[in-house]
């Protein structure tokens, strides 16, 4: 059978625990201690449901499953490599449409409850649209920092290659002709 979210179950938070409804039952509650996004929330939950449904192959206990939420990581998305007291660096990795959309609720977040000001520094390989990544961003964002990678990747755009494909959207967002 297909679980498809929203049909046979939903993901349901509060208070910073995540809960997983079915038809019959609620899993949960769960903590999510290590990764940081509303995106994050849904890839916690599919993770959730799946065990649920693997529970009849495998042995699966509600502590295996907080234990992996407690301990998971994945390197360069929405990874915070630094914090102090004047400074946040996160790093990720996304890439597309849907990475910025993504990135853009948390910098509205951001926005919303921290004095930070988010600057991003940006690279993409040329099969990439660097404006479809960054149009939704760009409302929380104080700087935009353009960085080749071609010494390394062939494939990567130049400075002026990326800054040709994002003009529009600067001009867009900060109504410029």
């Amino acid at each position: 059978p297909l679980w498809m979210e929203g049909d046979k179950w939903k993901l349901c938070s509060d208070n910073g625990l995540i809960y997983v409804e079915t038809n019959e039952s609620s899993l949960g509650p769960y903590e999510l201690k290590s990764l940081v996004g509303e995106h994050q929330l849904m890839n916690a939950g599919t993770a959730i449901m799946a065990l649920h449904i693997l529970k009849q192959l495998f042995s699966v206990t509600e502590k295996n499953i907080q234990d992996g939420l407690n301990f998971v990581q994945w390197p360069a998305r929405l990874q915070n490599v630094l914090k102090d007291s004047s400074l946040e660096v996160w790093i990720d990795g996304g890439h597309n449409i849907d990475a910025g959309a993504c990135l853009a609720k948390q910098a509205k977040t951001w926005d919303e409850t921290s004095d930070y000001k988010l600057h991003i520094i940006l690279s993409m390989m040329s099969r990439k649209d660097p404006k479809a990544f960054l149009e939704p961003i760009l409302p929380y964002v104080q700087s935009v920092t353009l960085l080749s990678l071609q010494k390394h990747y062939a494939d990567s755009l130049s400075n002026q290659q990326c800054f040709e494909k994002i003009l529009g959207c600067f001009k867009k967002a900060f109504s410029l002709k």
